[in-house]
This record gives C-alpha cells, sequence and structure tokens, in this order.
C-alpha cells in the first residue's frame, strides 16, 4: 500500500512539474496569437480603408460634429475603433487630435457618403469591415492617423508627405511610434503592430 502510495505521489508530483515547465510554452504560444491576430487586423482594416479609397476617390476623413448645426462636417485626425484608448505621450495627435470612428466611416456611413449608385460610378459602396469589428486583443482600440492623407484642400504651408498608420499599440497599450514621420525613414517603434495605409 506504501509503494502504491509514493508511486502516486511521484506521478502526480512529474505532473505537476511538467506543467511548471509547460506553463511558459503555452504564455508564449498564447502571447504570439495575440501578434498574429493584431497583424491580420491591421491588415483587415488597411485593406478596407484602400477599398474605399477605390470606390470614392478619397479617404475617410470627415465625421459629423457633435453639436453641430445641421450635422456639419469636421476633419478627422484620428480614426479609432471601439475599446479603451491607449496610452500616448502627452500632447500626441493619436490621443489630442479629432477623432472618428472606424465603424461609422467604414461600416455604417454614419457621414453620409455619396452611396454608388450604378456599376461604374464612384460612392461608398460599404461595408467595408465586418458588422461588430473589435478591439485589439489586448482590448484596446485600433488607431489610423489618417488626417495626415492630403485631402485636395489649398495647399499648406508643410508639403511632407508623412506616413499613414493602421495601429495596435501593442501588448503594453501604449502607442510609441510618433504620429508624424516622413515617408522615407517611417517605422514603428516599441512593440506597436501596425500596417502602412501610405
Amino acid at each position: 500500500m506504501r509503494a502504491l502510495s509514493l508511486v502516486a505521489a511521484v506521478a502526480l508530483a512529474a505532473v505537476a512539474g511538467g506543467a511548471v515547465l509547460l506553463w511558459p510554452s503555452v504564455r508564449r504560444v498564447r502571447a504570439e496569437s495575440r501578434r498574429q491576430q493584431a497583424r491580420q487586423d491591421v491588415e483587415t482594416i488597411t485593406r478596407a480603408l484602400i477599398r474605399f479609397y477605390e470606390d470614392n476617390a478619397f479617404f475617410p476623413l470627415w465625421d459629423r460634429a457633435p453639436g453641430a448645426p445641421g450635422g456639419t462636417l469636421r476633419r478627422v485626425d484620428v480614426l479609432a475603433g471601439p475599446g479603451t484608448a491607449p496610452e500616448a505621450p502627452a500632447g500626441s495627435e493619436w490621443v489630442a487630435g479629432i477623432t472618428g470612428s472606424l465603424a461609422d466611416e467604414l461600416i455604417a456611413n454614419a457621414p453620409s457618403y455619396r452611396v454608388r449608385g450604378g456599376p461604374d460610378e464612384q460612392g461608398w459602396s460599404g461595408p467595408y469591415l465586418p458588422e461588430g469589428f473589435g478591439t485589439d486583443p489586448w482590448n484596446h482600440r485600433y488607431v489610423v492617423n489618417i488626417g495626415l492623407i492630403p485631402s485636395g484642400e489649398p495647399a499648406v504651408a508643410d508639403t511632407t508627405k508623412y506616413a499613414v498608420w493602421v495601429l495596435s499599440a501593442g501588448p503594453d497599450g501604449v502607442i510609441d511610434t510618433p504620429y508624424r514621420q516622413p515617408l522615407a525613414s517611417a517605422a514603428l517603434a516599441g512593440d506597436d503592430i501596425g500596417a502602412r495605409v501610405q
């Protein structure tokens, strides 16, 4: 009986020890799975923005200003998905700029862009993202610095072309990538996960 108890105790200890050894591997696989999901999501949003452009000949740069008479349109700096806002350095346009909704632009057509009337016409032909497209794997918003796309408005003093990113702030929930980066030197920073629109 004692020998059987000893064998059971040794077997239980071996199983528990194996689980302890296996746990870091499970965590690494889970972390990589989340990063892979974020990479797929930013690519999906990027393709949706490009399809929007192909249909409309402009990018979704406008939303309806809350409380403005007649739902006046205003230009946005950032498009954001649902979820908790990621952190960014103080004053960064990622969090301090005018924010519009990815769902309003790419799913609901809340700004009321002209809808395509026929196969040879230009116009909104969405939805461009699936209904209920959600947060990044860490429950933060996906963000797009869409305000850096030229809008065809009269020329401004700054003629630099900037990178436009679709970003997840990554596991730490902090946007490390600068809002403004010249096209030639643009790069992701920190643990941000992103895809370039421009």
